[in-house]
């Protein structure tokens, strides 16, 4: 229901805003938003607003919620049937002065068209001031006490109806206001409906059952601050109503035992709630009048024992929820760093077996003065990643309450909220589940929630009840490779990766081994593997690059190299890093005119310290990237001139297309002297929903 109002409210047409005017107005609210349910329980409340009057003597609730139902165009002609209904109780009773009521709404319906705007809440408190001051003046005033309770019923009318529209907002979804500004306003409305109730036949027990049943909600949703606000609010319309302070006072000590003493039992909140009501009642008299006001209140347990989670999402998801279940800042790190170990585990882990060969003394090895430089230099390392990363992550605690809200107006209530935060200023948040609810069907309500598009994303050692969201990215890559090994070899000793890392980055890379066949391919495979584990884990491109050249120099006892092509791009702003160690040129594509990336460098595992080429450049929407081989660039026909002449005309090709046709190229000339292979991206806008 709360998402048809949503809806309603979000319908008005930017047509309808422009247009004012009295026809204007009233034509806009004319059309029947919401669904018949809904139409039936505007008539309904409206109703029940009728008879409210202020301790003044004065009646302002009804044009309160109907300037509310204005505002949002939403089932005004019912809720104009509803003052109808409440005018007519009235004139029949002889209460004359609750019937002006129907005169302010009438002027509040046809002035609409001046004062109805997107986000003008004082505009309509001002519009309900006007319209009570000016039906009051047309009743007539015949004495000062007339006028000043006239004027503080136009003030009411005013504040009741801000309230109102920040209740109308919570129950549309629209968390437009502050976790201590909410609770107030729905509060004030239930306050409202509550002596309503009191006017009707066993009203007491309507009234007080619930205030009973919201008592409950509060006090095991949100925890004793809401309980007790809850029960101050209602509970104290109910007495004023019927008299008696001991009601209030009941539902005060129930609520406040039942919120603190917190359990995931209904059954057990219901009975802590019981107990302190009496409690309660045993501490003020305890005669038969006390027990009547408790068990006048029992009918509202039922609907809390009854009814299940999500026929009772629509109360829960407007209760403010208690503030120890709020993230902090150590708890969100540390999670957010877990993730992390399971990286760096690998990365070890593969460090470990290419270490195979050495022996355990440096007098049976001399290698092993460099194995323990080596692992101090990534320990080093991974200590400047643990900085970055605390640096860097910043707790998203609106985001994390907005997810936790939509998840209960959802009726989603097992699945909890770990983690929200922004780690280099960018969403990401993980969502504890069960097993069988799967993380592509939560991403459009967590996007929704972060007000940025959200994407599931897996990471390594992550359980299958838990959904990691990071922010989806504004770019998107369309890759393809092709490969090509020498003639009489039957394995390719060129190797090349595209993988997705964590932050929306993208890696792109090449690695040429020495010689050519299944030696050529572990090098170079294993040299991408390190290069990739390490940006994984958090390393910088640098770091990485040191790594895997320390590695390449003491693995084995023979000489080993392979050269290092990379381009790392983040996706969010296509901003792309190419590093190069020994690598040919690469090829970028923009408009038809292609640009060159080289740089003459060794390859990895030749010298101890790595000095490779670094260029930076933003990539676009439409840019291809071409990385390839010296087996490429050595055998196509022409030269580097013909190359590039070739990738201006058929870089439009799909990514695959493209590798296949260079390499067809190459091969026309005769057979394959060189592994090749030639790997090609296609930047292109990501299609978010």
């Amino acid at each position: 229901m709360a998402q048809s109002a949503a809806t309603g409210y979000e319908a008005i047409r930017e047509e309808d805003r422009e247009r004012t005017g009295f026809l204007a107005g009233i034509e806009r609210t004319l059309r029947n938003r919401g669904t018949a349910a809904q139409r039936v329980l505007c008539l309904l409340m409206m109703a029940l607003l009728a008879p409210v009057n202020l301790p003044g003597g004065g009646y302002a609730c009804q044009a309160a919620m109907f300037a509310v139902l204005l505002r949002q165009g939403f089932c005004v002609p019912y809720a104009f049937a509803g003052v109808a209904i409440g005018f007519a109780a009235h004139f029949v009773s002889g209460n004359l002065m609750g019937c002006w009521q129907m005169a302010v709404c009438a002027l509040l319906w046809l002035s609409c068209g001046l004062w109805v705007r997107p986000n003008t809440r004082m505009t309509m408190a001002a519009a309900v001031l006007l319209a009570q001051l000016t039906a009051g003046a047309l009743t007539g005033v015949s004495s000062w006490l007339d006028a000043l309770t006239l004027s503080l019923t136009a003030l009411a009318g005013a504040g009741l109806s801000a309230l109102y529209d920040g209740a109308a907002l919570a129950v549309c979804h629209r968390d437009e206001l502050d976790g201590e500004t909410r609770p107030l306003c729905v509060m004030a409305v239930c306050a409202s409906l509550a002596a309503g109730l009191l006017n009707l036949p066993q009203g007491d027990v309507l009234a007080g059952s619930m205030a009973l049943y919201l008592t409950l909600e509060h006090a095991y949703v949100g925890g004793a601050s809401q309980a007790l606000l809850c029960a101050g609010v209602l509970g104290g319309t109910v007495s004023l109503g019927m008299g008696s302070v001991n009601i209030c006072a009941m539902l005060l000590c129930g609520g406040f035992l039942a919120g603190e003493i917190k359990t995931r039992y209904r059954s057990l909140c219901l009975l802590l709630m019981l107990s302190g009501m009496a409690a309660a009642c045993a501490l003020l008299r305890g005669d038969l009048a006390a027990i009547r006001l408790l068990v006048i209140c029992l009918p509202g347990a039922l609907p809390f024992l009854v009814l299940s989670s999500v026929r009772r999402a629509a109360v829960t998801g407007l209760v403010e929820r208690t503030a120890p279940d709020e993230m902090t800042q150590s708890e969100a790190i540390a999670v957010r760093c877990a993730s992390m170990i399971h990286a760096w585990a690998h990365l070890y882990e593969d460090t470990a077996q290419m270490m195979q060969g050495l022996s355990a003394t440096a007098e049976e090895n001399p290698l092993l003065r460099q194995c323990v430089e080596l692992l101090a230099k990534t320990s080093t390392a991974a200590h400047q990643v643990c900085e970055r990363t605390l640096s860097e992550i910043r707790p998203d605690d609106e985001a994390y309450r907005r997810i936790r809200y939509a998840l209960v107006r959802a009726g989603m209530e097992q699945v909890r909220v770990a983690y929200a935060l922004r780690i280099g200023g960018r969403m990401e948040a993980m969502l504890l589940k069960p097993e069988h609810i799967a993380p592509v069907t939560l991403e459009k309500l967590v996007s929704s929630a972060c007000g940025v598009p959200m994407r599931a994303c897996a990471r390594e050692g992550m359980l299958c009840t838990q959904a990691v969201f990071e922010q989806a990215p504004a770019l998107s890559l369309e890759i393809g490779a092709a490969t090509r090994s020498r003639s009489g070899e039957e394995v390719a000793g060129d190797s090349y990766v595209s993988r997705t890392l964590p932050g929306g980055r993208h890696v792109l890379a090449l690695s040429d081994g020495m010689g050519s066949g299944v030696n050529a391919m572990q090098e170079s495979h294993a040299a991408l593997r390190l290069m990739v584990e390490s940006l994984r884990a958090g390393y910088t491109r640098a770091q990485a690059l040191d790594v895997v050249n320390a590695l390449m120099l003491m693995c084995t006892g023979r000489e080993m190299y392979a050269t290092m092509d990379l381009c790392v791009c983040d996706l969010h702003t296509g901003e792309t890093a190419f590093e190069k160690l020994g690598a040919c040129a690469s090829y970028v594509v923009r408009d038809g005119e292609v640009r060159a990336i080289g740089a003459d460098t060794l390859p990895v595992g030749v010298l101890p310290d790595v000095e490779s080429k670094s260029l930076r450049m933003t990539l676009r929407p439409g840019d291809v990237v071409i990385l390839l081989t010296d087996g490429v660039a050595g055998a196509y026909p022409g030269g580097e001139e013909a190359l590039r002449a070739a990738i201006a005309k058929i870089y439009w090709l799909h990514p695959q297309a493209v590798g296949e046709r260079l390499i067809g190229q190459c091969l026309q000339s005769g057979e394959a002297r060189d592994d090749m292979a030639v790997l090609c991206a296609r930047v292109s806008r990501s299609i978010l929903e």
